[in-house]
Parts: C-alpha cells; structure tokens; sequence
C-alpha cells in the first residue's frame, strides 16, 4: 500500500481556494470598510456601496446592527432627510471616529468588547518571545485588564500552526513517566510577522489574517465539523 503524504502546515487549504481576495471579505470589516470610503451616507446607501464591491454574506440586518453599535459608542453622528418624493423620512449618518482600518468591536451598548482582546495580546506577544508552550504563552499574554486561559492559548496555537505562522521546535510527550512529560514548543516564523492586526479565527474554524486580507488556511471538509473554535 502506498504511503500516504503528510502535508506541512498551512498548505491544507480545503475544497476551495484559501486565498481570498480583500474584497470578499465579510462583516464589520467590510461595512466598516464602506462607512470610511463613504463618510456620510444612508443604511440603503452603505448597503448598496457593500454589494456594488461584491462584498459578501452581508444582510441588512448585519449593516443595521452594527451601525446602531457605532452610534451608540461616538463613531457616528445621524440627521433625519426628508426625501423630495415624499416618501418616509431616512437617516442620514456622518463617521466622526475614524480610528483606521481595523474595524471597532463593541457591544451591543456601543462599549469596547473584550471579545478579540486575547488573540491581540497572544499575537504580539508571540512576537516578542522567541519559544512557548501553550501554558507560557496564556501566562505572557495576561494582564490586568485581559486574562488568557489556557484553552484559548492552546486554541489559538492549533490554528495558527495549521495557517503555517508558527514552526512547532519540540514535539510534546503525553505518555510515560509524568515528570517526563512535556507541552509542544513553537515560534513564529519570521516571514509570518504580517503586521499589527491579529490573525483571526472566524466562525468557520478557518484563518483569516486582516493585514494581508486573505484567508490564508481553512479546513478539508472532512475536518470541518469537529475542529475546536477559538473565541480568543
């Protein structure tokens, strides 16, 4: 019987194409994305701007939602229009935080959202620490203010190993002697520094890095329905 190739990280690139194109990305990126090239606008327009890019799986219900967190948190001012045709009455918003391109993330009252905050601290602290493990790196990433456990760690890890950002230094020993047993180690590779932004693990279980605005590793479909989601 043949033996079967091992393929490297991050060349396990799933059914389609990985790398996709800036302009079919999707979500609060895109919309934001639109509400910084329009500067003022209506909902009907921002939507409309959002598909005349292709920018994909994108409902109103989505641009609705999150111009509504970026009112609530000083991003936006609105004014009513009043159209000549006598129609219903529009809102008019104009962006007054333009705070660059990563789009804001917050909550539904409009305040900053922890959510994202540990994957930003792990990438930049992956930046700075030449090896870890898991457990290191949740520790080195922590502060007052966020704290990284140690799943989010192992997580976030798995995936970025999979994208090929990271080169694994040392395998880890489960069996045996428990003193003897060791994490897996791992740096990031240097031509993986892409920039501030952490990559991001979407809903999909797919990475996405937003400095490059590509998918750069998503899953075979016979993964798909048992990996390990990073909420980090």
């Amino acid at each position: 019987m043949p033996k079967r190739m091992k393929r490297k990280p991050g060349n396990q690139q799933g059914r389609n194409a990985a790398h996709i194109p800036g302009s079919q990305q999707a979500g609060q990126d895109a919309i934001w994305e639109g509400i910084r090239t329009l500067k003022t606008f209506t909902r009907a327009e921002l939507t409309l701007w959002l598909s005349k890019h292709k920018l994909r799986n994108i409902n109103d219900t989505t641009v609705k939602g999150y111009i509504r967190r970026l009112n609530l948190g000083g991003y936006l001012t609105t004014e009513t229009t009043s159209p000549s045709n006598g129609n219903c009455k529009h809102l008019r918003y104009t962006l007054i935080k333009n705070t660059g391109t990563e789009a804001p993330r917050l909550t539904q009252k409009g305040t900053p959202s922890k959510k994202g905050k540990c994957r930003e601290n792990m990438w930049r602290t992956m930046k700075v620490i030449s090896e870890f493990d898991y457990r290191e790196l949740a520790l080195a990433s922590s502060n007052e203010q966020t704290t990284v456990s140690d799943a989010n760690a192992k997580a976030y890890i798995k995936y970025l190993h999979k994208a090929g950002y990271l080169h694994r230094t040392k395998s880890g020993t489960t069996r045996g002697d428990s003193r003897k047993r060791s994490l897996a180690r791992y740096r990031l590779l240097p031509s993986k520094n892409t920039g501030p932004q952490s990559p991001q693990i979407q809903s999909t279980t797919q990475v996405y890095d937003p400095n490059l605005q590509q998918v750069i590793w998503s899953p075979t479909p016979q993964h798909t329905q048992q990996e390990e989601l990073c909420d980090a």
